[in-house]
C-alpha cells in the first residue's frame, strides 16, 4: 500500500466518523421498561425526521437502523433483527 492510497482511506475513515459523530450526536439511550433499551431521536435543532427507535446493537456498530413496530408483537429492527417484545415496552411509542 503506498503512502497516497494509505492518505486517502484514513481521510475517507476520518469523514466517515465524522459523519457517525454528527448522526449520533441527535440520539439519546432510553430504558423503555423492564430493561428493554433503544436510542431514542432527540435532535438538538428543529428535525424533519418522525420520533423513532434506533436499534441498540446497530447503533454501538456505527448503523443508525430504526426500529420496526409490529402491531401486536413489539418492535424490531430489520437489520440485525433484535426484537423488543410488546410485553416488555406496552404500547409504548417514540416520541
Amino acid at each position: 500500500m503506498t503512502l497516497l492510497n494509505r492518505t486517502q482511506r484514513l481521510t475517507e475513515e476520518n469523514e466517515k466518523l465524522k459523519d457517525w459523530i454528527s448522526t449520533s450526536n441527535n440520539y439519546e439511550l432510553e430504558n423503555l421498561g423492564y430493561g428493554a433499551f433503544a436510542y431514542v431521536y432527540k435532535p438538538k435543532i428543529k428535525a424533519t425526521k418522525p420520533p423513532h427507535w434506533i436499534c441498540t446493537n446497530c447503533f454501538d456498530n456505527r448503523i443508525a437502523s430504526i426500529l420496526q413496530n409490529k402491531p401486536k408483537e413489539g418492535y424490531s429492527c430489520p437489520r440485525c433483527k433484535l426484537a423488543l417484545p410488546a410485553r416488555y415496552i406496552g404500547n409504548k411509542q417514540p416520541e
